[in-house]
């Protein structure tokens, strides 16, 4: 009898497990960009951060220097990068990114003598 039941246990198994669906996913596309500020101050502290976790690709991520904007291609993630300006100053960061699971998040922080300033946005894919 304990000969005849492995078999058939086996049979069962094989087809609890091929039965299962298999999970798909599709790779999220997004086009990051932060809320823009305009400010006039002495002097302002600017620090551009590019974040992620997980399975993602950056394919470009933009942001303001005093002399303008910079596109770099394919950036390293982690990434930071820190300015100072006077007088007049436009923050902003951008990122196009592509996220299979996890997040990719652009910021930036920006510091006068009396106030804080902050930009963020982010991207986000989780399978279950």
């Amino acid at each position: 009898m304990k000969k005849q039941l492995i078999p058939l246990l086996a049979a069962i198994m094989l087809c609890i497990t091929s039965c299962e669906d298999e999970i798909t996913f599709t790779e999220l596309g997004c086009e990051l960009q932060s809320v823009e500020h305009s400010l006039d101050a002495d002097t302002i502290r600017v620090t551009y951060k590019l974040e992620g976790e997980g399975d993602f690709k950056v394919v470009s991520w933009t942001y303001i220097t005093p002399e303008g904007e910079v596109t770099i291609q394919l950036p390293e993630v982690p990434a930071e990068q820190h300015f100072t300006f006077t007088g007049q100053a436009k923050m902003r960061a951008k990122a196009s990114v592509k996220v299979n699971e996890g997040y990719v998040k652009v910021s930036y922080k920006a510091i006068t003598t009396d106030s804080t300033y902050v930009g963020i946005d982010q991207c986000e894919q989780q399978i279950n």
